[in-house]
């Protein structure tokens, strides 16, 4: 309950998961870098960005998916196997009055809960879980053998965002970073250590994706990632491509300027062609009809000469 027992191991679980983290996408990139696409013509700039975005996205997601297995996996075994953990927020280990100097008795007793404003209690050995927010008790409470009644027990100070659990992990996940956002709880923080420490409040104007309250299992979810530049240089890709021709297309739409702009046009250029090829069109003409009368000549001066024959 006091968050003096569980604070110092909530933030060597965030440390240990964000150096995971880091580890796990920087093998994903490695990957993603050695990685080829294979297409069958060059992709142009914008589809191949938008192909691009969608596999980082992927990516993403499947090293998030992978980290997060084992991680699932030692909380479940955990629970499973009911271990006591060392800060003693799910079982307690009470040495009752009664033992020899040969033998030293050592009872394992499980923590239960009866949270504030509830009736019927939570027990770490059977409900799994028991979500409480976190506060400080300054001062000696009496021993209630692993039965803490919340109604009764009452914390000096209560710090926004921290959620204590049964165990580490369970409180990490639950937590968020909103107290470390805030001057007046990191007040409350630093009062209860007798050295000074040098911690810098979160400063929440910094732009961010993540709110002050996203508790910390999304931001495991996501790799703590605040955002994947995908910057391409669609140059070096095209020399890669090296593809033997390019061709495009447009589709335009019709409208009223720009058919009266193609007729005239089209006219111009009607006028132009028939101004150039006219003459020599003429000439032609005049030469087919030359060449024919001269052949109809010709015709007539062979039958003149055939009727001469023919009297003889």
């Amino acid at each position: 309950m006091d968050i003096r027992t569980s604070l110092s191991a909530m933030w060597q679980l965030i440390g240990s998961l964000c150096q995971s983290a880091t580890n796990t996408i920087n093998d994903a990139f490695n990957q993603f870098a050695n990685s080829a696409i294979i297409t069958r013509m060059a992709l142009p700039e914008e589809l191949l960005k938008a192909k691009m975005q969608a596999a980082l996205d992927l990516m993403r997601r499947t090293a998030s998916s992978a980290w997060m297995k084992p991680l699932t996996a030692i909380h479940r075994i955990t629970q499973a196997n009911g271990f006591m953990t060392g800060l003693l927020t799910n079982y307690i280990a009470v040495q009752p009055g009664i033992f020899t100097e040969e033998t030293r008795l050592m009872w394992t007793l499980m923590n239960t809960y009866i949270l504030k404003g509830a009736t019927k209690s939570c027990s770490c050995q059977n409900d799994g879980s028991c979500p409480m927010a976190a506060g400080l008790y300054l001062y000696n409470m009496r021993e209630t053998y692993g039965l803490y009644d919340l109604n009764i027990l009452q914390p000096n100070s209560t710090l926004s965002g921290i959620v204590i659990d049964c165990l580490p992990l369970q409180m990490t996940l639950a937590s968020s970073l909103e107290c470390f956002y805030n001057e007046s709880c990191m007040n409350i923080l630093f009062s209860i250590y007798s050295k000074t420490v040098n911690i810098s409040i979160l400063d929440a104007s910094s732009p961010s994706r993540f709110l002050p309250t996203t508790n910390i299992e999304f931001l495991i979810n996501e790799l703590f990632i605040e955002e994947i530049f995908n910057e391409m240089i669609y140059k070096k890709y095209y020399l890669e491509c090296a593809p033997i021709y390019c061709t495009f297309s447009y589709a335009r739409r019709f409208y009223w300027i720009y058919v009266v702009t193609t007729l005239i046009a089209l006219l111009g250029g009607l006028y132009t062609t028939l101004h150039l090829i006219t003459p020599y069109l003429i000439d032609f003409i005049l030469f087919l009809k030359k060449r024919r009368s001269v052949q109809i000549e010709s015709q007539q001066n062979e039958s003149k000469i055939f009727n001469s024959m023919k009297s003889l």
